[in-house]
């Protein structure tokens, strides 16, 4: 009995951990022009699309649990939102692999700023996968209008590596970055 209330208290202190984690990230300081730069080179679908958060609001759950009438029709939109929810998350993680190959590729056309910068970009990709499959286990056992906020901020720290993509792109010339585009396609389509 004593190793579940341990076995419990520390998985509850990982859970706390990893929220804390997620929440803390840089601010969501949005700016669509870095966004906007990587996607003309990139298909990042799941940070494109802007309406995410709805996925996640509870107001129409709410509003529907409020009628008692509507047992069916509200659990059939909380499956059916936990459903676009796993699947948007999972597209994140991906738009965050691809924003990781993409940097690799900036870094063989030799546009790294140094060896610290690809360890930063490294660690912060590693870290935004495990607290993205964090959150879709989340969502998974307790439903997508329980997670609201840590969505937000796991977009933020998405953005922030598609930034970091996006930095060597600012001062390159239009025959360089043809170059990244044709070394990307090749990656991407070998």
């Amino acid at each position: 009995m004593t190793e579940l209330v341990t076995l419990i208290a520390l998985g509850g202190a990982l859970l706390t951990l990893f929220a804390w984690m997620l929440i803390r990230g840089e601010a969501a300081d949005r700016t669509p022009a870095d966004v906007l730069r990587i996607t003309r080179i990139l298909d990042l679908p799941a940070l494109s699309f802007r309406q995410a958060d709805r996925l996640f609001d509870a107001s129409d759950f709410e509003f529907l649990a409020g009628h008692p009438g509507q047992v069916a029709v509200t659990e059939r939109l909380r499956r059916d939102r936990r459903i676009l929810a796993l699947g948007w998350l999972r597209q994140l993680q991906l738009d965050t692999l691809t924003l990781w190959r993409f940097r690799g590729v900036i870094t063989r056309c030799g546009l790294s700023p140094g060896l610290g910068d690809e360890f930063r970009v490294a660690f912060q990709a590693i870290h935004t996968l495990t607290l993205l499959a964090l959150l879709r286990s989340l969502v998974y056992a307790f439903g997508p209008f329980t997670a609201a906020l840590m969505v937000q901020a796991s977009v933020g720290h998405v953005e922030q590596i598609s930034r970091a993509c996006a930095r060597p792109l600012e001062a390159i010339s239009a025959a360089k970055l043809s170059e990244v585009q044709n070394r990307w396609l090749a990656v991407s389509e070998g």
